[in-house]
């Protein structure tokens, strides 16, 4: 049987479309196959560079990591020399700082010469009448000054403060700038009186008078002037040629001035005679910054200024002088001058300072008329020396005004006892109290400062004149 011959024509047609079919299906899934085969195998290369960039990318975060670590450990450094430099710069000025508290102080150190317990015991039991005075007389009392209290005054540009006195009760204290002078009851921090020059003329020197509440000072004028503050009157004594004119006075002759000038004169003014006597002028027309009494003997006295030598006089006795003194070695050398001459609490020794700069301590008891100095007080910074005095009721103790330090020494081993900073630019003047350890100074600063004795913080410190909150 032909079976092909019974098969209908559109039945083979149906049957070429399904081989068609079928052949276009395997065609089709055989580019299906290589598609995917190739685009397996284009993904690769896809994913590969990929990879590349995020491993170029990684590469470069990495690479600004690195830089910024680099410079994060940089700036580090930077920060680190800066700090170590600012700590260099630090340890250099403590240094500084302590090399200069190590100059000032180079103590012989010296044994306590006062203790409390057995001192307070014999006051007790009566067996020690003279308490204060070997208080004010000891190691302790000159070691521990601290700041009481600031008196302030009406400073103005590059004036100062130059003038300090108390009077000879200690009550009061007088304070001259510029034309102005000011009474000051500094125990209460009160200004009881003040005087202004009408003239503008400048106080140069001013002294209290052993009589009660008088007081004497000359002026740039030449003149010598006499202030009574419980009246309130003022009395002209004379008017000289001279200026710069310094004051002495004697509790034994209390209405006797004695005069210095720079005209080398040296006179005497009896406030109740009408004109003033001279006593002598010096020889070679030498100024003359400084005079002082004897505390032992109101007829002695002596003078320094342009020559090499403190020279005394006895006024009875004025063609000659009593004695001269100066150091061995300086006799020749040129350019030698003493600013101020001072003696001690009896008259025994005297105080000379030189040139701004050393001062020498002279024993007239044992020393020749021209004998050598007995003890010379230098600061170890080698600064200079504005004011020279001494200190403690017997006057066992030297102190001096040092550019803006007060330098301490115990008077026989020039032992430097204590520096104290006091003023910013420089210590023009000091002054001690006549009966206990209470120090006055001043500067270019705006204030007097009391300076006593004391251990610990005091509750009384405070500020007079202008209030500081």
């Amino acid at each position: 049987m032909n079976f092909e011959s019974e098969v209908p024509d559109d039945t083979s047609q149906n049957l070429v479309d399904l081989a068609q079919a079928t052949s276009s299906q395997d065609n089709s899934s055989s580019l299906s196959y290589t598609d995917d085969a190739n685009r397996l195998h284009t993904e690769p290369n896809k994913n590969k560079r990929s990879i590349s960039k995020c491993q170029g990318q990684t590469s470069s975060d990495t690479s600004i990591e690195k830089s910024y670590e680099s410079l994060s450990k940089q700036q580090k450094l930077n920060e680190s020399v800066c700090n170590t430099s600012e700590k260099q710069e630090e340890d250099k000025d403590e240094d500084e700082t302590n090399k200069k508290v190590a100059g000032y102080l180079k103590l012989k150190k010296k044994s306590p010469n006062w203790h409390i317990v057995p001192e307070v015991i014999n006051r007790q039991i009566a067996s020690n009448p003279l308490f204060v005075r070997r208080f004010c007389s000891s190691l302790y009392a000159v070691e521990q000054f601290q700041l009481m209290y600031k008196l302030y005054l009406p400073v103005s540009g590059d004036n100062n403060i130059n003038i300090l006195n108390f009077n000879h009760k200690g009550n009061l204290l007088m304070c001259a700038i510029c034309n102005e002078i000011s009474i000051w009851d500094w125990a209460i921090g009160k200004k009881s009186f003040s005087f202004t020059n009408n003239d503008d003329i400048f106080v140069l020197y001013a002294k209290w008078m052993p009589l009660e509440n008088v007081m004497a000072f000359s002026d740039e004028d030449g003149r010598i002037r006499l202030l009574d503050i419980e009246s309130n009157t003022l009395k002209e004594l004379a008017t000289l040629n001279g200026r710069s004119y310094k004051l002495a006075v004697h509790p034994e002759t209390p209405h006797v001035i004695l005069l210095a000038g720079i005209d080398s004169q040296v006179l005497s003014i009896d406030i109740r005679e009408s004109k003033p006597k001279e006593l002598l002028v010096e020889g070679n027309a030498e100024q003359l910054y400084s005079i002082d009494s004897n505390p032992s003997n109101s007829n002695e006295f002596c003078v320094a200024g342009m020559s090499y030598c403190v020279t005394a006089y006895d006024r009875r006795k004025m063609s000659e002088p009593l004695y001269k003194l100066w150091p061995d070695y300086i006799e020749d050398e040129e350019g030698i001058f003493v600013t101020s001459a001072k003696y001690n609490y009896n008259g025994t020794e005297i105080l000379a300072l030189y040139n701004y700069k050393y001062l020498y301590l002279f024993n007239r008891l044992i020393m020749s008329s021209r004998g050598d100095y007995g003890h010379m007080y230098q600061n170890d910074m080698s600064s200079s020396i504005f004011k020279g005095s001494f200190f403690g009721s017997k006057s066992e103790y030297v102190i001096a005004g040092c550019n803006d330090d007060i330098f301490s020494w115990e008077k026989n081993s020039e032992s430097t006892i204590q520096c104290i900073t006091v003023d910013k630019k420089s210590v023009t003047c000091l002054e001690s109290h006549p009966h206990f350890p209470i120090l006055a100074t001043s500067g270019y600063d705006d204030n007097v400062k009391l300076w006593v004795s004391s251990k610990g913080e005091l509750s009384v410190m405070g500020s007079f004149g202008k209030v500081h909150m």
